[in-house]
């Protein structure tokens, strides 16, 4: 991949009549030319002086002051991902990956043969817990798992002989687990396939999404510490007063959480809307949760290596938890195939949504998934209650399944150059609690869209995403709803797909059971013409069905925050702008990506 960075000058060159930054010079001056957005200059008018902080006296009438996204990602991309020692033949004749320092456990080892159309299921897993025990001992300082080249068979009807499903704990030993950190899975590319024949069984037989992935990595815990004392302006600050710091340290990653139930707290993330008598869950409160890392604690001031992004109110109860999480866990070079071959259909059956389904990394921090296949699934990755971690060069491939990459309940990832050339029911998006996560060159087919699952997800970024706007692939049950509350972004989207004709509004807040996003930004949309409903278009609906709603008539405006409707702006992309703000200069090693 080689991303494209160079219309990042044009945003350098605001950066000048500025203080010069904390983190260092900032670069040369360019001739500011082309379609400077207006919103990025909000955005770089906000700052604070010496900061990539939002001052906290700044107001803005006209435009919004969009979210600093530029935290997101593997070590907030301060430095590149772990790059292990490649030889040609992909075979561990070193004992020790020499780029890492980790130990080389090569499945075949362990009983593991490619293509003797044989379960490697039970060798891999005995690999694993070998890797495992010798990072627990101390004896290794981390694992590479390396599958060389050729087909592993990696669920056959053998090993689902082996589960009783009327035994829960049967049914929880289908995934295979990785719970150490410093853990990298590493295939040799396209020439390494895992091949899932069977799907596995559900664990509840009320949920249809319950049916484990093939490879559960990481784990956690959490301990109550304390409760945040003080307000925070969201945007503004890395700090927060807290009780009970003495059982924290420098380094530790916290979760901050509260449950709001104080309608005017609630309100800042519904803007112009009001909480619809079916949002059963939203009614019941809002739950807003941050993960964080302490970089200095004096007394009870904790100092965070990235911003606070919502307002923090103490009289919403916001609790701290220390957050204990698996870090440093890979995924890289391997090729996942599924045997799905049904034609799709949403909620089907729990094989139809979730029956072959490869990877889930869960309680982690710092981890990563690169030069990733997944072909005939129904679900291909998710990131569960994950923090910093990075996701680059993956596409999902061949039978149509349900869902391809999500973020869920996680806090500062990014995903970088992903492709959906699936057409899966649901893209790459965010669901349930997500926020201050980034999708940066997303492809999907014109037959889907942009995947927002409800649950409360907020303020997250869609940057030069390509695909289509289609109505009905939004997940998220009516009591979830909305799809996203405040803060979401879509900067320089092209669209290659909508479900109505030209003369038609798109709606972001459907007259329907499902289809609502809070006000999203939406800037430099192009490639097919679209235009956007207005609120006062939605209010007509809405009115007719719960009058007592709103006092007043939502105004003729459109349904989002539009700027260069039609033409693409500058800059090309907001995340790498936002990270070049920060750092002075963009990485060497994020600019030089290649293929």
């Amino acid at each position: 991949m080689k991303l494209n960075v160079l219309p990042l000058a044009i945003g350098s060159a605001l950066m000048i009549s500025l203080p010069v930054m904390a983190y260092g010079d900032l670069p040369e001056a360019a001739a500011t030319t082309g379609n400077l957005s207006s919103i990025w200059q909000v955005w770089v008018d906000s700052r604070a002086a010496g900061s990539d902080l939002m001052a906290p006296d700044f107001t803005s009438n006209q435009q919004p002051v969009i979210s600093n996204f530029s935290y997101a990602g593997y070590h907030q991309n301060e430095r590149p991902l772990p790059t292990l020692s490649h030889p040609s033949n992909c075979s561990s004749a070193a004992t020790v990956d020499p780029a890492t320092g980790y130990t080389i456990f090569d499945v075949t080892e362990y009983g593991a043969v490619p293509n003797d159309g044989k379960s490697d299921k039970a060798a891999v897993r005995k690999a694993v817990q070998t890797a495992e025990k010798a990072i627990r001992q101390g004896t290794a300082k981390g694992a590479v798992l390396l599958f060389p080249a050729g087909r592993f068979r990696m669920n056959e009807p053998s090993d689902m002989a082996l589960i009783d499903p009327e035994s829960t704990e049967s049914l929880g030993s289908q995934s295979i687990r990785v719970t150490e950190g410093h853990f990298i899975l590493r295939g040799c590319g396209n020439k390494t396939e895992l091949y899932m024949d069977q799907p596995h069984l559900q664990t509840d037989p009320k949920k249809l999404y319950s049916i484990p992935r093939l490879f559960s990595l990481g784990e956690g815990r959490r301990e109550k510490v304390g409760t945040i004392t003080q307000p925070v302006t969201g945007g503004t600050s890395r700090q927060l007063q807290v009780t009970g710091t003495e059982r924290l340290k420098t380094g530790d990653w916290i979760e901050i959480f509260a449950k709001v139930t104080n309608s005017e707290h609630i309100q800042e993330h519904m803007g112009p809307y009001r909480i619809e008598p079916g949002m059963t869950k939203l009614q019941q409160g809002l739950e807003l949760r941050e993960i964080h890392q302490i970089t200095a604690i004096n007394g009870h001031t904790l100092t965070l290596a990235a911003p606070v992004q919502v307002n923090i109110y103490p009289d919403d109860k916001w609790t701290v938890y220390r957050s204990d999480r698996t870090e440093e866990i890979g995924l890289e070079d391997l090729a996942f195939r599924g045997n799905w071959k049904e034609k799709f259909k949403h909620h089907k059956s729990a094989i139809h949504d979730s029956g072959w389904g490869f990877v889930e990394i869960r309680q982690s921090a710092n981890s990563w998934v690169k030069n990733v296949t997944f072909t005939d699934f129904n679900q291909g990755l998710l990131l569960t209650d994950t923090v910093n971690s990075t996701v680059m060069d993956i596409s999902f491939h061949g039978n149509p399944g349900h869902l391809s990459l999500q973020f869920l309940n996680s806090f500062n990832n990014l995903s970088m150059n992903v492709r959906d050339e699936a057409d899966t029911w649901h893209s790459p998006g965010f669901s349930h609690y997500s926020s201050s996560n980034v999708h940066l060159d997303t492809w999907h087919s014109g037959t889907t869209s942009p995947d927002l699952h409800a649950a409360q997800p907020r303020i997250n970024l869609f940057d030069r995403s390509q695909g289509g706007w289609i109505y009905g692939r939004w997940g998220g049950a009516t009591v979830n709803q909305p799809n996203h509350l405040a803060g979401l972004v879509f900067w320089n989207p092209e669209n290659t797909g909508v479900a109505y004709t030209s003369d038609e509004p798109y709606e972001f807040m459907r007259p329907a059971k499902y289809g609502r996003m809070i006000m999203p930004v939406v800037v430099g949309i192009h490639g097919q013409k679209v235009h956007f409903a207005s609120q006062q278009d939605y209010y007509q609906y809405i009115n007719h069905k719960a009058p007592q709603l709103y006092k007043k008539p939502l105004p003729d405006e459109p349904q989002a925050y539009i700027e260069s409707n039609g033409q693409p702006v500058l800059p090309d992309s907001l995340f790498l702008a936002q990270l070049e703000y920060r750092l002075g200069k963009l990485p060497e090693w994020l600019i030089s990506i290649e293929p």
